[in-house]
């Protein structure tokens, strides 16, 4: 099945504006990767190469703790963030249920303390990366590259701003009657299109957890052991809860996988499920209704 507008539950517009909050994430790390045309110009002179046709960039700071700063924040975008928001605007902007609100705002605040504590380790080492870098580079090093320690620090940055989520009815505008009410069909037709959105997004966030899990316990005793990590069965608890609180629409679809995927893991653990053949077939034949009930999400 695929959800459409028509499909979902009836939803109370205003009311969603209650249980939500819009969150704006924003992590500027440079990149040190810039383009030379220098070089793209010689090579392809040397190699009797159309011009446009080779593409050259060099790393200007090759640094371990640059890297821990952009792992941190890849961390923060895709293993916290966008598994606690679901999307809402094209510009980035994703919806955050209060239900997790407090959570959120203290995990961010936690990661808030890392990234600049990493930032500032990074910092101190600025002006020996830039001598390290004129070493490595040789001819291609440009100082020019490299601005002043104020002026690169102010290249990191990480903000999450949390904003109140408008309903259809907050139009305060000084226009036609008439006009007011074509804003508010286009605003309640928007909502209705993004909470459908929402379900596909939680469905996605299933299905890859889901999918492995059954991979992973497709073997019987005599076969050997496919290996699979401690978080096999956490991966999709966690996804459960994130279930409960991002079903804003109240989907009586997405509530009956949740409480179906709750029952066929109780009391399963990483452990009874390497060790018992029994454990892992009556898990895995649940994990398979539970994928072939999914929304068809072309996935």
């Amino acid at each position: 099945m695929n959800y459409t507008q028509e499909q979902m539950p009836e939803t109370h517009i205003a009311s969603l504006a209650t249980s939500a909050s819009m969150v704006e994430l924003t992590i500027g790390v440079p990149t040190f990767r810039k383009k030379d045309k220098k070089v793209e110009a010689e090579a392809e002179v040397s190699n009797g190469a159309a011009k446009g046709t080779v593409s050259a960039s060099k790393k200007t700071i090759i640094s371990k703790k640059h890297k821990a700063i952009e792992s941190l924040r890849n961390a923060i975008r895709s293993e916290y963030h966008y598994k606690k928001t679901s999307p809402w605007l094209a510009s980035g902007i994703r919806l955050l249920p209060n239900g997790v609100l407090i959570d959120y705002q203290n995990t961010m605040a936690d990661f808030q303390k890392e990234f600049e504590l990493l930032v500032d380790d990074f910092m101190d080492d600025y002006a020996w990366e830039i001598a390290e870098a004129q070493l490595k580079m040789g001819k291609l090093f440009d100082p020019k590259l490299y601005p002043p320690v104020d002026v690169m620090r102010r290249k990191f940055y990480m903000t999450v701003k949390i904003m109140p989520l408008p309903d259809s009815g907050d139009f305060r505008l000084d226009i036609p009657k008439q006009a007011q009410e074509d804003l508010r069909e286009q605003y309640d037709s928007f909502y209705k299109s993004q909470i459908v959105a929402i379900t596909e997004d939680i469905m996605q966030k299933l299905h890859t957890p889901l999918s492995n899990m059954s991979k992973m316990l497709d073997y019987a005793a005599e076969d050997k052991p496919t290996g699979f990590r401690d978080t096999l069965v956490q991966n999709v608890l966690e996804v459960v809860d994130v279930m409960k609180t991002c079903n804003l629409a109240q989907d009586p679809k997405v509530e009956q996988i949740r409480l179906e995927l709750r029952d066929a893991l109780m009391g399963v653990t990483p452990d009874t499920l390497r060790n018992s053949e029994t454990q892992r077939v009556n898990t895995k034949e649940k994990v398979d209704r539970i994928i072939a009930s999914l929304p068809s999400l072309d996935m």
